[in-house]
């Protein structure tokens, strides 16, 4: 029987649920053939569909012993090892895959990835950008590089580079939302709106996108918006504590303190970091004239912050609090 035949006989057991009997087919393919690197390949591909990732590496590296430039068997393995966080294998395998074949595109990425998630972020442009290189017209490294512009704070660069995404791929909702947020950094905010809303008119259900669109609002003070911006995250989520934290933000604005005052309970509650929210809770308690309230609330966001921007302002209204 030809490989081609074998492997459609292979795949014709598991659509039939007879795993068992895949394997030892595969098995036997090997006791006939123990030299043969794909034979001990395709059978890391079965324990691989079984979720057996252990045995699956097994034969994937018995499969690369036996033939050290077998692509698919070094692209599975490090696809297994970056699954399994041994980073530094996977990055070794990565780039072995890159001296057969320079122009691949998932090791690029794959390292590009790995090295952004390390916060090596000149190494992970470097990635990306020999991606673009080779496939001027890959949209998910246009978006890649921007991002890490962003985190590099050149924020024109991360702006052209989500616009070219774009131009590749106008229905690209995570560049939509990317390009959003360098305008709302740049306080562009009608631009980050546009960019927000078109994320959304792509996915509806764009949670991180209709939060930020609130936060656009906010800063705008158009605060009925914001406050259906947060409704609507909270309707589909209401276990999201960034969006009861904002949606507390936008009440006190409003000077709706005690309603802001139980959203930010309910932010706590949900995971929302707690010196994030001490301060606004002794505000709150500073417009109800709750002295007592606002000094606990303070000191402990002090305990917690005594380096933040805020803490100086803090401790002179504090001092101010002790006179009255």
């Amino acid at each position: 029987m030809d490989k081609d035949s074998f492997i459609s006989q292979i795949e014709q057991l598991f659509k039939e649920g007879k795993p068992e009997t895949a394997l030892q087919l595969l098995q036997k393919a090997i006791q006939e053939n123990p030299e043969d690197p794909f034979a001990f390949f395709n059978l890391g591909n079965a324990y691989a569909r079984l979720n057996q990732w252990d045995n699956a590496l097994v034969h994937w590296k018995k499969s690369i012993t036996l033939d050290p430039s077998f692509y698919a068997a070094l692209y599975n393995l490090a696809l297994a090892y970056q699954k399994k966080n041994n980073i530094d294998e996977a990055v070794a395998l990565w780039e072995k895959i890159l001296k057969i074949n320079p122009q691949s595109e998932e090791a690029l990425l794959s390292l590009g990835s790995i090295y952004y998630n390390r916060g090596q972020l000149h190494e992970a442009l470097r990635q990306f950008n020999q991606l673009l290189a080779h496939n001027p017209q890959h949209a998910s490294g246009h978006n890649n590089v921007g991002i890490i512009y962003y985190q590099l704070g050149e924020l024109d660069k991360a702006i052209e580079s989500f616009n070219t995404s774009l131009a590749l791929n106008p229905e690209y909702k995570c560049a939509y939302y990317n390009l959003g947020t360098v305008y709302l950094e740049k306080n562009l905010l009608d631009e980050a709106e546009k960019a927000y809303t078109t994320a959304l008119q792509k996915d509806a259900s764009y949670l991180e996108a209709q939060l930020n669109l609130g936060l656009v609002y906010l800063k705008k003070r158009s605060y009925k918006e914001a406050k259906n911006a947060f409704s609507s995250v909270l309707a589909i989520n209401p276990g999201f504590g960034l969006a009861q934290y904002n949606y507390g933000l936008t009440l006190l604005a409003e000077n709706n303190v005690r309603d802001a005052l139980q959203s930010f309970d309910k932010a706590l509650q949900n995971g929302v970091d707690e010196a994030l929210v001490l301060y606004q809770q002794g505000l709150c308690y500073y417009k109800l004239k709750d002295m007592t309230n606002t000094r606990k609330y303070w000191e402990k966001f002090l305990e917690k912050n005594p380096d933040s921007t805020l803490a100086d302002g803090i401790r002179d209204a504090l001092k101010k609090l002790v006179q009255c």
